[in-house]
């Protein structure tokens, strides 16, 4: 049965391409088919952490991507398109709060005060432990003139930061 295993694993080409040395078995020698094994398990481990490693890259260079179209967007007054760009990106990444929370920033700064509590508000609705976000929501309730609602994240954020000057 362990010869068949080893004989599976020494046959798989995609294997062969992260650990392309033979695996071997000889009844008795257990001990050296698992530091074979662990070895193997380790390649394993690297290549996946690599691929990992350049998804993520993607992602973050695509979330950067829309982020400068946004806001090039929003310089030049295209305030529908900047939105259709944050619709698409927050509609690939949903639960991604820092996403959120810099496109709340972005559509603060061009004064879209509904936009930017909409996009704070999903950021605190995904992280709540993100207290500098519960400021700039404030902010933009105050500017839209919903001041209780306002005031009640301050009050969340207060004993969260009770030394932060922006509280």
């Amino acid at each position: 049965l362990v010869k068949d295993g080893v004989a599976y694993l020494n046959s798989d080409r995609t294997l062969r391409q992260v650990y392309p040395l033979e695996l071997g078995y000889t009844h008795g020698e257990e001990k050296r088919l698992f530091e074979d094994l662990t070895e193997l398990l380790a390649a394993l481990n690297e290549e996946k952490m690599s691929e990992v490693a350049v998804i993520a890259k993607a992602m973050e260079e695509k979330k950067n991507a829309a982020l400068a179209q946004g806001q090039d967007h929003l310089d030049a007054r295209e305030f529908d398109k900047a939105r259709h760009v944050f619709k698409a990106i927050t509609d690939e990444f949903p639960q991604d709060s820092e996403l959120r929370s810099e496109i709340g920033e972005k559509v603060l700064g061009a004064g879209l005060f509904e936009d930017a509590a909409e996009h704070l508000s999903a950021a605190v609705e995904i992280d709540p432990q993100a207290i500098n976000v519960y400021n700039r929501l404030a902010i933009a309730l105050r500017k839209l003139g919903r001041f209780d609602i306002a005031e009640g994240y301050y009050l969340k954020a207060l004993p969260m930061a009770p030394e932060d000057p922006y509280l």
